[in-house]
């Protein structure tokens, strides 16, 4: 979840070697959550990977779109870190922000929204804290 506030950091500078550098670092995280998702209850395990396959995924496109496509495939991505969040209850310090201007959720370790998806035009803190639980 670290690696994810890292990368929605990035992207609220724009910084795009940053994005890129953030991108490469959360692509190598899932794959290490994934190597130890083994110790998970079976059950939960399947719905694990589910979940990081489909991070996996979006995190792979966006590295090679631009725009409003990459825009889709990190929007994506974030809202299955909030599904981590939101069914597993790790780490406390993250909350859940969704903006309903961009049909968009993430997650954050502050607690002041500050969307990593609204333009450099638009203010940034769009976005309303939600409830962790399911």
């Amino acid at each position: 979840l670290l690696s994810s506030d890292n990368l929605r950091i990035a992207l609220l500078s724009q910084d795009e070697d940053q994005i890129e550098i953030c991108l490469r670092e959360l692509s190598w995280e899932v794959d290490q959550a994934r190597a130890v998702s083994v110790y998970v209850r079976d059950f939960d395990r399947r719905h694990l990977l589910k979940i990081l396959d489909n991070i996996k995924t979006n995190l792979d496109m966006s590295f090679s779109s631009y725009g409003v496509y990459r825009k889709d495939f990190f929007i994506k991505a974030f809202n299955q870190f909030a599904n981590i969040v939101r069914i597993y209850q790790v780490d406390a310090r993250f909350s859940i922000f969704y903006c309903p201007k961009d049909h968009a959720t993430w997650v954050q370790a502050t607690t002041k929204a500050e969307n990593p998806f609204r333009s450099s035009t638009v203010p940034k803190d769009c976005g309303l804290r939600v409830n962790r639980q399911n």
